[in-house]
């Protein structure tokens, strides 16, 4: 099995963690993006001319979540029923919307319009952590999202948690709103501590 990103953690992230949790061993190839250009249009590596791609027992496999759900199926980690598996998509889809907004925050020059983008910014995320901190709440453990064992959405939240929350360009104004939900904030500390081995091992990216 091989895992083709660029080195960062970005979408190949819960992947990788997916991967280590289980013991899966793969390869983890981090193209260098000036490499990029001259490789994107192999059609045969990267179907849609992006990145992350898995390959596994000779097939190609392409779009981050779908990518999720193999590699969670594989793993044992994507619930049967299809209350579940919606929650996974909902709570994937809202991160999703959060990273979409944060980087083009980023993107912007001008510390006024950043400073407005953020103040825009926060009644989101309040509303998403809300909603996080509901679904925890009516769960029976509060290690994890759903039920009393790994599911894929605690290793896409792990994933936003230490490379969102607690570091990234937005991480202060996250900290500032995870303060006010308990009990999201302690699931978000046990899961981190959980795969702590992991994240003080993996190579160093900018994001």
């Amino acid at each position: 099995m091989k895992l083709t990103y660029f080195n960062l953690y970005g979408r190949a992230e819960p992947i990788r963690l997916m991967l280590n949790a289980s013991k899966t061993e793969f390869e983890d190839e981090r193209i260098k993006h000036t490499d990029w250009p001259d490789i994107k249009d192999d059609k045969e590596r990267f179907p849609y001319g992006q990145m992350p791609v898995l390959q596994h027992n000779g097939k190609v496999y392409s779009q981050s979540m779908a990518i999720y759900k193999y590699v969670a199926n594989i793993s044992g980690y994507l619930p049967d029923d299809a209350d579940s598996q919606y929650m996974i998509d909902e709570a994937a889809e809202s991160i999703k919307d959060l990273l979409t907004e944060t980087f083009k925050i980023a993107q912007k020059t001008s510390s006024e319009e950043k400073k407005e983008s953020i103040t825009t910014l926060k009644p989101k995320i309040e509303t998403t952590f809300e909603v996080w901190e509901k679904n925890l709440k009516s769960n029976t453990s509060k290690d994890h999202y759903l039920g009393d064992k790994d599911s894929l959405a605690d290793f896409i939240l792990t994933c936003f948690y230490a490379d969102h929350v607690k570091s990234g360009p937005l991480s202060e104004l996250f900290q500032e709103v995870v303060g006010s939900c308990a009990t999201l904030k302690s699931y978000f500390e046990s899961r981190a501590d959980m795969h702590k081995d992991y994240f003080d091992s993996r190579p160093k990216a900018p994001y």
